[in-house]
């Protein structure tokens, strides 16, 4: 895959984050949207790449509200996490 094939899957990804952030933290289309990008970045760099931990750390540990409020922020912090990784190595991708 070429650079710009790289680039065009992961924007593909970071496009789809818009209709995420309006779902209920409870939705069943983010967690196919992470096994996707998963999927993507496995066939791009590899599972044990340092690419595929950024995505897959990238929320970090944060402190959860078990409400419904804090689980619906937790999801979108997670979220917003992982779209910011996604646009790191959309950045590197285009640097390279």
């Amino acid at each position: 895959m070429n650079k710009h094939e790289i680039i065009a899957q992961l924007k593909k990804h970071v496009a789809e984050v818009p209709k995420l952030t309006k779902l209920n933290y409870a939705n069943s289309e983010f967690p196919a949207w992470k096994t996707s990008v998963q999927r993507t970045l496995t066939d791009i760099y590899g599972s044990d790449s340092p690419q595929y931990k950024r995505f897959e750390d990238a929320p970090g540990k944060f402190f959860k509200v078990d409400t419904e409020l804090g689980r619906q922020q937790s999801y979108t912090y997670v979220l917003e996490m992982h779209e910011s990784a996604l646009n790191t190595l959309i950045s590197r991708a285009e640097m390279s």
